[in-house]
């Protein structure tokens, strides 16, 4: 096995939407997954990492698992697991795009017009918007008040809760 080190791009995302999918189908059973390593005959550490995108499974790992889940291999690759894979990759597509370099270009003002305009729209306080984003309250407070920096978190919570791509937030800030 290689390490995930010297893994391309395009193979952690495959180990990872591999992992993810598994995880979900698991967790529909109810299964631990010390219960699922078990059932699948293998080791717990190594199905555990494979879970976690940190371990690339062999087709008969793979067909073990499937065993040990009572269901078919073409149910792990299905297109439950082609979305999985696509939005791994468009989380890269972005983490490609939001880099450090490029949010210091970010015009502040803009994002915070934006952030206000969404709380007057929605009519919520900047500590439920922070819920909302999965962030602090703190970070909405200093950046309303011209405190606070922009990066990538940020950036990323504002597509999430505001249901915009990429596209959406670059031509909302100005940077498309």
């Amino acid at each position: 096995m290689r390490k995930s080190s010297v893994l391309s791009d395009d193979e952690r995302i495959e180990l990872q939407a591999l992992g993810r999918r598994l995880r979900e189908i698991r967790e529909e059973q109810g299964i631990t997954v010390a219960e699922l390593a078990k059932l699948a005959g293998v080791d717990r550490d190594s199905y555990s990492r494979v879970e976690k995108g940190e371990r690339n499974a062999s087709l008969g790992i793979i067909f073990k698992i499937a065993e040990g889940l009572e269901i078919l291999p073409s149910e792990i690759f299905n297109k439950d697991y082609l979305e999985l894979h696509n939005e791994l990759n468009k989380e890269r597509e972005i983490d490609s795009i939001l880099t450090e370099d490029f949010c210091k270009l970010v015009n502040k003002r803009k994002v915070i017009s934006l952030i206000k305009r969404y709380r007057k729209s929605k009519h919520i306080s900047q500590y439920n918007l922070s819920l909302r984003m999965g962030i602090s309250r703190n970070v909405i407070n200093n950046l309303e008040y011209g405190r606070g920096k922009i990066n990538a978190v940020l950036l990323k919570a504002i597509m999430s809760v505001m249901d915009m791509t990429i596209e959406q937030l670059l031509n909302e800030i100005g940077m498309s």
